[in-house]
């Protein structure tokens, strides 16, 4: 979900995101061996302001800070996710 504020406000230029990913639980081809992985919800913000020819954005993955596994092969072969991952950009608009 996307919001910008309205142009010929005080706000205006500055923009905030908001992204949901839910995954239920499922078993993975774990050959014989009994494994499940647990169900997750993740949420992700961002905060955007556009100036001139200028973007300024803040990007906050994995926002709640969920431990979960992607996937794998084996109980003991699994794939973890990303913790909370933060990332600033600043962009010109040639």
């Amino acid at each position: 979900m996307r919001y910008e504020f309205a142009k010929d406000t005080r706000l205006e230029g500055l923009g905030v995101s908001l992204g949901c990913q839910y995954q239920n639980s499922y078993v993975p081809d774990s050959r014989g061996v009994e494994l499940t992985v647990d169900g997750r919800t993740l949420f992700d913000a961002g905060l955007y302001h556009n100036w001139k020819n200028y973007q300024v954005q803040l990007n906050v993955k994995n926002l709640t800070v969920e431990y979960y596994i992607t996937g794998g092969f084996l109980p003991s072969r699994v794939f973890i996710g990303d913790g909370r991952n933060i990332k600033l950009s600043v962009t010109y608009i040639f």
